[in-house]
C-alpha cells in the first residue's frame, strides 16, 4: 500500500505527442493521477426491475491535477502545454544581467504547438502510476496580499489511461549481481524500479523491489544483488515496472502576495501606470480548451483518445483594489480597453532583477464585485477577459524570469 508521505508528481514533455518518456522535473504540487472509465450500458426489457444486465467498457482515460506554489523554475515547463510549446531561443539574457534569464510565453494563435507530457504520480517505493500524451486543461494562478498563505497554481488535465508495464521473465542468473532474461526487449532505463512476482525456483527475489541497471535488449542486471547463493530459476516470473529513475529536485525561491505589482494602461505602452497601494489580490485563469478524439482501433486497439484537438479561448485576470478612489472604476463605466500587467516578485536574482511571473492580460475592463478589506475599507473587484491585441499579435502573455538557463 502506498505511503502517502512518499508519493511525488513527476513530469516529462513529450517530443512525440503519446509517446512516453522519462521524467524530466518533480512538480512541487500535491496532486493525482486518477483513471476513468465509461462504460455502454444498454437499456433492455428483460420483465424485471433490473435495470442492467450487460455492460461493456468503450472509454478509457486519466485525468491529473497538483496544486501547490507558485514558483518560477517548473512553471515555465508547463507554460509548454499552456501558452506556447515553441521554445526556440529560449531563454533570452536581460541586458546587463550575468545569472537572469527571462522565459516569454505569447500564445499561437493560428496553430497548436502545445507540447502534450507524461505524467507519473505514486510512490516510488511500492508503484508509481504513468500516464502519456498529457494535456493541461486549465491553468490558475492566485496571490492575495492580505493573507498569509504564498502565491499558488493550480493545474488540471487529462492523460491517456494509466495503465502499468508487466514483463514476463524467462530466466535469473545465479550471480553478482544477478541478470534478468524477459522474453521482449523490455525498454527499461538504469535506476528505474521494478518488482519481481511469481518467479518459479528462485522463490528469494519474489515480491521485492529492484533498481534495473545495465540494461540491454531483454537484459537487465539487478542493481548490488548477488545471488550467487539463491535458489536456482526454474520457470515463470513477471517484471511490474514500479518507478522510472527521479530526477533532481529544484527549489525554487518562493512567492508571496505582498510582492505583487500592477500596471494598468489604455493609450500607453504595457507596463507604463503603476498602480501602488491598491491592489489586494489577483487570479489568472487560463484555459486550453481541448477535445479529445476517440476513433475506431479494432478489436484489440486501446479504448483511449487517441488524438487532441484545440478550441478557440481566453484568458481572464482578476483584480481586487481598495476602493480609495474612482480612477480604475472609471475605466469601466467608459468601457475602456485595457492592458493589465500583474508581476509576482520573488527573490532578488542580481542587481535589480528578481525571479517573477508577469502576466499580460488585453481586453475591456469589466466589474465583478464590491467587497471589503478587513471589515473597514470596501473593495472593488475588476476583470480583464482577454481580447486580441493587434501589437502583442494575441490576447495575453506570460513572463518568467529565474536563473536557470534551461528547463
Amino acid at each position: 500500500m502506498a505511503e502517502i508521505p512518499f508519493e511525488a508528481l513527476l513530469i516529462g514533455l513529450e517530443s512525440t505527442a503519446g509517446t512516453g518518456v522519462e521524467p524530466t522535473h518533480y512538480l512541487p504540487l500535491a496532486g493525482s493521477l486518477n483513471p476513468a472509465v465509461e462504460r455502454y450500458r444498454p437499456d433492455e426489457a428483460r420483465g424485471t426491475l433490473v435495470e442492467a444486465y450487460r455492460s461493456k467498457i468503450v472509454r478509457q482515460w486519466g485525468e491529473w491535477s497538483g496544486e501547490g506554489p507558485l514558483e518560477t523554475y517548473t512553471l515555465p515547463v508547463l507554460l509548454n502545454m499552456v501558452a506556447t510549446g515553441n521554445m526556440t531561443g529560449q531563454p533570452t539574457t536581460p541586458g546587463g544581467a550575468t545569472n537572469s534569464r527571462l522565459w516569454t510565453f505569447v500564445p499561437v494563435i493560428t496553430s497548436n504547438d502545445l507540447k502534450t507530457a507524461t505524467i507519473f504520480w505514486g510512490d516510488r517505493n511500492t508503484q508509481m502510476f504513468e500516464g502519456n500524451y498529457a494535456t493541461v486543461d486549465e491553468l490558475t494562478i492566485t496571490a492575495d496580499a492580505s493573507g498569509t498563505d504564498g502565491s499558488s497554481i493550480s493545474v488540471n488535465g487529462h492523460t491517456q489511461f494509466p495503465g502499468y508495464s508487466t514483463f514476463t521473465v524467462t530466466g535469473i542468473s545465479k550471480a553478482n549481481p544477478g541478470v534478468v532474461t524477459t522474453s521482449a526487449a523490455h525498454g527499461l532505463a538504469a535506476g528505474e524500479k521494478v518488482r519481481l512476482i511469481n518467479v518459479g525456483g528462485m522463490i528469494e527475489v519474489n515480491d521485492r523491489i529492484f533498481t534495473v541497471a545495465s540494461p540491454s535488449g531483454s537484459n537487465f542486471s539487478l542493481s548490488g544483488v548477488n545471488t550467487t547463493a539463491y535458489t536456482t530459476y526454474t520457470s515463470g516470473g513477471t517484471v511490474e515496472k514500479v518507478a522510472p529513475a527521479f530526477p533532481a529536485i529544484l527549489n525554487a525561491p518562493l512567492i508571496t502576495g505582498a510582492a505583487m505589482q500592477m500596471w494598468l494602461d489604455t493609450d500607453e505602452s504595457i507596463g507604463t501606470t503603476e498602480i501602488t497601494g491598491r491592489l489586494i489580490s489577483a487570479e489568472h485563469v487560463i484555459p486550453v480548451n481541448y477535445g479529445y478524439k476517440y476513433l475506431a482501433v479494432g478489436p484489440d486497439g486501446s479504448k483511449t483518445y487517441s488524438r487532441v484537438g484545440r478550441g478557440k479561448r481566453s484568458a481572464t485576470t482578476r483584480v481586487t483594489l481598495e476602493l480609495t478612489d474612482l480612477e480604475q472604476y472609471k475605466l469601466f463605466v467608459d468601457g475602456s480597453i485595457v492592458k493589465l500587467r500583474i508581476r509576482h516578485n520573488g527573490d532578488l536574482i542580481e542587481g535589480s532583477l528578481y525571479h517573477y511571473v508577469q502576466v499580460d492580460t488585453y481586453g475591456p475592463l469589466t466589474f465583478t464585485d464590491w467587497g471589503e478589506l478587513e471589515g473597514t475599507n470596501r473593495t472593488l473587484t475588476l476583470e480583464v477577459v482577454s481580447q486580441y491585441d493587434t501589437t502583442l499579435g494575441a490576447d495575453w502573455s506570460i513572463a518568467v524570469q529565474n536563473d536557470r538557463t534551461a528547463l
